[in-house]
């Protein structure tokens, strides 16, 4: 029983991405059964979709990320590698699709597509810091203009994205004053109108008698 226990553990980790895909479709369609009112078939691809990007992308790369970045001489022999500092950028490259995936399984789709590498590369740094100190390694690949680029250009990156959003923000403002001050103005030609009505109808009805009043009527 134990040994059966191990070997079902071992294929489950060694095979996670298989096993975030079944998890994934395990979980949407309890989703989908568990809807209490009549769902259509735009709604089941709905929870069909969330639930992969979230258990196959975002936590199977962000399980990706943990085995690459902190258990690198695991991944390597499991894949026939010889350990080196690039698992860790591989590690960094999963954590930022990760970090997409978990936010569009919950609906933001709206992502500018370079989100994924600002992240992913946000974190490097520390790797060529970790390389200069122990390592001691100062080649122009590691402590040269690619170390000051992968602070520079995602923070760079994360305030256009900090700023996209306060537009956004911004624009669904005016947007709702041009709308309240637009309902202002149809509500107020309205009251024009129905007062306008009631002129005309007042005179309409004030006209048979005033004709009927002149002298000798209508000739």
């Amino acid at each position: 029983m134990t040994d059966i226990i191990r070997v079902t553990v071992t294929f489950v980790l060694s095979n996670y991405s298989l096993s975030f895909f079944v998890l994934g479709l395990i979980v949407s369609l309890a989703a989908i059964f568990r809807t209490r009112h009549l769902i259509d078939r735009r709604e089941i691809v709905e929870k069909l979709i969330s639930w992969y990007i979230f258990f196959s992308i975002g936590l199977g790369n962000f399980y990706n990320f943990v085995i690459h970045a902190f258990f690198g001489d695991v991944a390597a022999r499991f894949i026939g590698w010889t350990d080196s500092p690039f698992q860790f950028e591989v590690g960094m490259a999963s954590l930022g699709f990760a970090a997409v995936g978990f936010l569009a399984a919950f609906g933001s789709f709206v992502l500018r597509p370079s989100l994924g590498p600002e992240f992913s590369c946000s974190v490097p740094p520390a790797g060529h810091v970790r390389q200069m100190v122990i390592a001691h390694n100062f080649a122009p690949g590691n402590a040269g203009v690619v170390f000051g680029t992968d602070i520079f250009i995602p923070l760079f990156g994360f305030l256009l994205l900090y700023l996209q959003c306060r537009n956004s923000k911004s624009r669904q403002i005016d947007t709702h004053r041009c709308c309240m001050r637009q309902g202002a103005h149809l509500s107020c030609r309205v009251a024009q109108l129905r007062a306008l009505r009631w002129r005309l109808s007042h005179a309409c009805y004030a006209l048979p008698l005033t004709v009927a009043d002149t002298p000798g009527g209508i000739r």
